[in-house]
């Protein structure tokens, strides 16, 4: 409580009077007028008002109103000085910036104090005119924070580490290197010269969540479901953010319904996506969640004894069963597990149902989002193996995945996030594609490159941090027992943030990208709650942050000419920056809040057209081998509508693209297609850019007419999107090109086949239609 009165001292007025002499010659009638010039002209002494104001327990980085005293009436009828340590503070942008905190001036003489380090301080605010002055000594006593949170860089980057990169992890890497399994191709001395010359943090890389709490939101009111693989409901960090009895247990051998944590030894991945959503803050305890006051409901959707029904699938979107009602702030769905696909999905009605309904039914109509990983195969997959490595795609910079092969990231109320490092630049594992939508932290290994910092199975008996997981990489990774604990000290408890293991510094993945965005989600609806689910969309893509912009294009050969299969980053006609590899950006969590506050232009209603077909398509189109002017057609769109996204259905068919067995070898027919899509206002966007893991033929299981299992379809019925185009006009002509890249054999096996011959055959074109999806 702030007191004013507190050591109050008023000094009197004292005025000053200047006599005047009366000049012994002249009229009287002027001599008077003299005297009354002279008295208007008195003199007053300014008076001097002194207050001082106490407030204790402010929370790190969260936007405090302290309320100050000035007599002469709103801070825009006074100057205003600041002073600390008997020096003056200049306000830039109506912000001070004090030697602990900083904090902006409001018309109603409180002042918003952000607390961003961790001691008291002091600081005089003084309201002044020619007549009064009022000055105000504020105080600031207790800062409550969390022990971790200044590790935490997806936070806040300062250019710290998050516990990676200790002082003697080069000796200790050098002997896992020569002696253990995990060996690279380069040799271990030269590996280790390279890792350690590079820059694997740049301070100011990050979410910005601290401008979002300096305005005072925090997610409170908001909910996200976690479907994963487990919640600890009773982990320390998590258990008042929990809400009770809510969370489901999918698993068929449960001992009880609504409690979903998970017993694996060697982590909960559902835990620690959890931790990074909403970690509860200025607890004294572990690190913060970027929305640290939301609640959480847990769903163990993926893992062991888990069927994932239909019925499963539906309670896992809200629908009955679920006990989510429509009335609820279901802030998003977050969703970080997907599969490793080397193929196109055939469209499924059910799946858009299901997972359609909670954008039109819950918050009341409004509609939740459901926020999902865009995959971890930019350099390979279990099914691809290395093959990226020998179709050039690792050595050009190509994602070896397309982000397209995963069909839920191809509705518009799912979005895709990809994976940051604290550089700023891609995750090495994170797939791209056209789909992609926005982009947030998740790190590396959190060895050499900091990971994330968050939320663990509780004690060091199981969990990534812990001796279980620790004896498992010394002993089947990397081959010498007791190594892991050394490159890895936070995790083995050596620190005293951590002794107990409740936290690991190792998460990361698309599956951290996700959860930090879902976090964003949440204080987006927490400032404004009668957002709609696009209007979320909207503020997330229009706040965004563009990283890395010196990211390149990317030419290959094909035939006699090349082919652009990465254009790095390209702004639309509508104005708005997008790449493959982050869609619109970096999630900006103080600019979207501000966004939130002050959105009073909600996006018209949304309409889909029916599929536009291409009309000349009565025969099949050749797609010549090797050849960089490939095939082209146009749709024409006659809609004058805005792009929210646009939607493919194509289907190209190769006679040699076939299902086989392992030991036979595959056409390259599916490796060497690319797709490029350009927009009636000229914008370029490229869907495939082959040299990708497309090894199996399009997958008809969802389809009752589905063709035989012989079947050469590279891609037939599979609902395809980009979001490139977002803000742009729909009408004109949409021209798209088909080209095959490549005229050589692969002699490289992957899982599923023993090598790849060139397709002696050429594809063909048998369909094209596009969609829009607007207002």
């Amino acid at each position: 409580m702030v007191n004013h009165s507190l050591n109050k001292r008023r000094y009197s007025v004292i005025a000053v009077i200047v006599a005047s002499s009366l000049s012994a010659c002249g009229n009287s009638d002027s001599d008077n007028s003299n005297t009354q010039q002279l008295n208007a002209a008195e003199q007053v002494a300014q008076v001097k008002n002194n207050y001082e104001v106490n407030q204790h327990d402010i929370k790190h980085w969260l936007g405090t109103h302290i309320p100050l005293t000035n007599g002469i009436g709103s801070a825009q009828d006074s100057s205003v000085t600041v002073t600390q340590f008997g020096k003056q503070i200049n306000a830039v942008n109506n912000q001070y910036q004090t030697e602990n905190g900083f904090f902006s001036i409001h018309d109603d003489n409180t002042i918003v104090y952000v607390a961003t380090g961790d001691k008291a301080e002091q600081f005089i605010v003084t309201f002044a005119n020619a007549k009064q002055q009022d000055n105000n000594t504020v105080s600031i006593a207790n800062i409550i924070s969390d022990p971790l949170v200044a590790q935490q860089w997806h936070l806040e980057n300062t250019g710290q580490l998050g516990y990676a990169r200790q002082p003697d992890l080069a000796d200790h890497w050098r002997v896992a290197q020569t002696v253990g399994l995990r060996k690279d191709e380069r040799s271990v001395e030269e590996n280790l010269v390279m890792r350690l010359q590079e820059t694997v943090t740049i301070a100011g890389e990050d979410m910005n969540v601290k401008a979002a709490y300096g305005q005072g939101i925090t997610g409170k009111n908001e909910i996200v479901v976690v479907v994963d693989s487990g919640l600890e409901i009773l982990h320390e960090d998590l258990i008042d953010n929990v809400l009770p009895n809510r969370s489901l247990n999918f698993n068929v051998s449960r001992s009880s319904a609504t409690d979903p944590t998970s017993y694996s030894m060697g982590g909960d991945h559902g835990t620690s996506v959890a931790g990074l959503i909403a970690s509860t803050g200025w607890n004294g305890l572990g690190g913060r969640g970027v929305a640290p006051d939301s609640k959480l409901i847990g769903m163990n959707f993926i893992g062991r004894g888990i069927a994932q029904t239909d019925q499963n699938n539906m309670i896992s979107h809200g629908l009955q069963g679920s006990g989510i009602q429509a009335h609820e702030r279901i802030a998003a769905f977050n969703r970080s597990y997907g599969r490793d696909l080397v193929q196109f999905s055939s469209f499924d009605k059910i799946d858009e149902a299901i997972s359609l309904y909670p954008a039109k039914y819950l918050r009341n109509g409004q509609g939740t989002l459901n926020v999902k990983s865009s995959g971890n195969s930019f350099k390979d997959s279990r099914p691809s193996g290395t093959l990226c490595e020998h179709t050039g795609a690792n050595e050009l910079g190509l994602t070896c995945s397309n982000t397209l092969f995963e069909s839920d990231l191809n509705y518009p109320h799912y979005i895709a996030v990809g994976a940051l490092n604290a550089d700023g630049r891609r995750s090495s594992y994170s797939s791209a594609g056209p789909n992609m939508f926005i982009s947030a932290p998740a790190g590396e290994r959190g060895d050499w490159e900091p990971a994330m910092i968050t939320a663990d199975q509780m004690t060091c008996l199981r969990g990534y941090a812990g001796n279980e997981f620790a004896n498992f990489l010394s002993n089947q990774v990397y081959a010498i027992p007791g190594i892991a604990e050394k490159i890895y000290p936070f995790n083995a408890g050596a620190f005293a943030e951590n002794a107990a293991c409740h936290y690991t510094n190792t998460f990361n993945g698309t599956s951290s990208a996700a959860p930090n965005t879902s976090g964003v989600v949440a204080l987006i609806l927490s400032a404004n709650p009668q957002l709609h689910w696009r209007d979320v969309k909207h503020i997330l893509l229009a706040s965004a942050d563009q990283n890395d912009i010196d990211d390149q294009a990317i030419s290959i050969a094909a035939g006699n000419g090349s082919f652009q299969a990465h254009d790095g980053w390209v702004t639309n006609a509508a104005g708005y920056p997008f790449n493959n590899q982050y869609g619109f950006g970096r999630v900006n969590a103080g600019e979207a809040v501000k966004m939130a506050l002050n959105y009073h232009n909600p996006l018209p209603t949304q309409i889909t057209t029916d599929w536009l077909a291409n009309t000349q398509l009565e025969q099949a189109k050749i797609i010549p081998d090797n050849n960089a002017t490939g095939l082209e057609i146009t749709i024409n769109v006659e809609h004058d509508m805005t792009i929210e996204a646009v939607q493919f259905d194509l289907a190209v068919f190769n006679d040699e693209f076939k299902n086989m067995g392992v030991s036979d070898q595959q056409s390259t027919a599916g490796i060497d297609l690319a797709i490029e899509v350009t927009s009636p206002s000229g914008t370029r966007n490229v869907l495939l850019s082959s040299k990708q893991a497309l090894l199996l033929p399009q997958d008809f299981t969802n389809q009752a007419n589905r063709p035989s299992s012989s079947h050469g379809f590279i891609i037939n019925g599979a609902l395809i999107a980009s979001n490139a185009f977002y803000g742009e006009n729909a009408k004109g002509e949409w021209r798209l090109r088909f080209i095959d890249t490549s005229n050589q054999d692969i002699n490289s096996a992957s899982p599923l086949h023993n090598g790849y011959i060139n397709n002696s055959v050429n594809s063909e074109l048998q369909r094209a239609a596009i969609r829009i999806v607007g207002y």
